[in-house]
């Protein structure tokens, strides 16, 4: 497990796994948010092998994020682990400038790159803030899948489907609205070797910055729908 919080001088503190964060660039601590500059501020934490999903085949990622939505790019990454052809998973953000604007994505891929397991949500903006200061908690999964019966009468391992759900604010999304998604593809879950990032997806990125995210956590199993409403209701005090 780890949990990011108490940045400061630079650094922010991994208060359970030891896996500290180093600030880089424009990133100016905002209360318990850490804002990243558009094209410009992120935080690594280098090589973390027990936050892929391979490590338990289970993975919950909760953390606080609030979108600017004028960071001038198609989309940005938020938080992710990952580098050029070694990205494993990853929150991208798209601008309301896009047809896929105000929308929330958790991907989860291969290391060789492709369609990736995901779900996401859409906020346009109709109600207010789009995607405003929330809590967001992502779980992946990952689990055996066979394919047809062989000679034997035994069924083939082929592999592994992933599995991606996302909350906000303690609640489960829904799949059946429009804009929202979840899609599973068959994904082999891999450590790349590479660090968690925030305010981008990996080094190599080039959608990141214009994002502010704090109280990152990462558990190495699939916490509940009861656990992950307590954990928002303690960060938005309720």
């Amino acid at each position: 497990m780890a949990f990011w919080r108490d940045a400061a001088n630079g650094v922010i503190v991994d208060a359970v796994g030891g896996n500290d964060a180093v600030l880089a660039g424009d990133a100016v601590v905002d209360g318990d948010l850490v804002r990243y500059a558009v094209d410009s501020g992120f935080a690594v934490a280098d090589d973390c092998p027990e936050y892929s999903v391979d490590a338990t085949g289970e993975l919950t990622i909760c953390w606080a994020q609030r979108v600017d939505t004028a960071f001038n790019s198609a989309y940005i990454y938020s938080i992710g682990k990952g580098d050029a052809n070694d990205y494993e998973w990853g929150i991208r953000n798209y601008d309301l400038s896009q047809p896929k604007g105000g929308q929330m994505s958790l991907y989860s891929w291969n290391l060789d790159g492709g369609l990736g397991s995901g779900a996401g949500v859409r906020d346009d903006g109709s109600s207010g803030d789009p995607f405003g200061l929330d809590y967001w908690c992502a779980v992946l999964t990952n689990h055996t899948v066979y394919g047809p019966q062989n000679e034997h009468n035994n069924f083939n391992p082929q592999g592994y489907l992933g599995k991606c759900v996302l909350y906000r604010n303690g609640n489960v999304q829904p799949t059946g609205a429009p804009g929202n998604f979840q899609s599973q593809y068959g994904v082999t879950p891999q450590n790349g070797g590479a660090g968690v990032f925030q305010g981008r997806r990996g080094v190599s990125d080039v959608h990141w910055g214009g994002v502010s995210v704090g109280k990152l956590a990462i558990f190495g199993r699939e916490l509940d729908g009861v656990t992950i409403k307590r954990l928002s209701d303690s960060f938005h005090g309720s």
